[in-house]
Parts: C-alpha cells; structure tokens; sequence
C-alpha cells in the first residue's frame, strides 16, 4: 500500500508546511482514497497566522474536489494504472497544497490503515500509541521473564531497511523470534 501526506506551504520560499491529509493508494486490493482534515483547525491556521485563514480554507475545499475526482478515476483503473495514477498525481510541484515523498507499509485493510496514518500524522495523536505501546513492552517484558525466555533489544537490518525491536531472540547467532508491540 502507498500512501503520501497532503501538505499545506503557502510560503515556498521557507520550505515550512503542515501535513493536513493523507492519499492512499493500494492497487492489489482495488483501493484508492484520502482524507483531508478540516479546514476550520485553528492548529495550521495559528501557524501560519500571516496567510490569509480564507484564501487556505478555499485551498483545502479545492484540493478535497481534485481528490474526489482522482479516487472517482482510480476507481476504475487496474492495478498498474492506479500505481501510476497515484504517482503522477503526488509529484512535486510548486503549490499551496502539495505531497511528501510516498511511502509503503504492508496492510490487508488499506481503510483501517488510511485511518491510523491519518491520525498519526495530520491529528498527531502519537503521544498516546507511544504511551500505549510502552505500557505493552512493560507488560511483554513481565510476561518473558516469567516464563524465563531471553529477549533483548536489538537493531535488525534485512533487505536495506533497518529497525529497532524490543524483543529479539536469537538461537545460534540467527534471529529465531521478534517481538513488536
């Protein structure tokens, strides 16, 4: 599944933005959709205090209508047009809302995804799954040492990605068991 962040940058020229949306595409599950935070959230509009709150509400509505087109367009697409649909339509370019780069997570339900990104990145609400998932590592670590098994925190890197887990296993200097909250 790929996805990219909807950027708010009035002002090229500083490089600053606020991520206000999220589009998602997912080509094998014949998916393809976005959401858009509302435009009313004082959160950007504070931020950029000096750009005139109607001129990016109207932005934001605009922006909502072209993606509603595309999803409407990717709809009917197959896998591989879709892919480029999406790519073509994230390409950097200079405008008041624009794309990150587009990244890809593995999922089987791209709404239930949509959702967790949309809520990760443009509501920010990453305080509470860290909080979260630091309460599950305290609760897993628990659970380990009672049953005498020896875990330990460990970096792995396969296939040109690297990322840290709390719980690693190994038997014979080979990786046996991983365990992520």
């Amino acid at each position: 599944m790929l996805y990219a962040l909807v950027r708010f940058r009035p002002f090229a020229e500083t490089g600053e933005f606020a991520n206000v949306g999220v589009l998602v595409c997912c080509p094998h599950l014949n998916f393809i959709d976005f959401r858009m935070q509302n435009p009313n959230v004082k959160r950007v509009i504070d931020f950029f205090d000096r750009f005139d709150a109607s001129r990016y509400k109207a932005a934001v509505k605009s922006f909502e209508r072209a993606m509603a087109d595309i999803k409407q367009l990717g709809e009917s697409l197959h896998s591989q047009e879709k892919t480029e649909l999406f790519k073509a339509f994230i390409h950097p370019r200079e405008a008041l809302m624009t794309f990150s780069e587009y990244s890809v997570v593995m999922s089987l339900n791209p709404q239930g995804e949509l959702d967790r990104i949309f809520e990760h990145y443009i509501r920010q609400n990453f305080s509470k799954d860290l909080q979260a998932e630091h309460k599950q590592e305290v609760e897993i670590r628990s659970i380990v040492q009672r049953l005498g098994k020896r875990f330990v925190k460990q970096r792995i890197t396969m296939h040109g990605v690297s990322a840290e887990f709390p719980f690693v296993q190994t038997r014979n200097d080979t990786i046996d068991k991983v365990i992520k909250p």
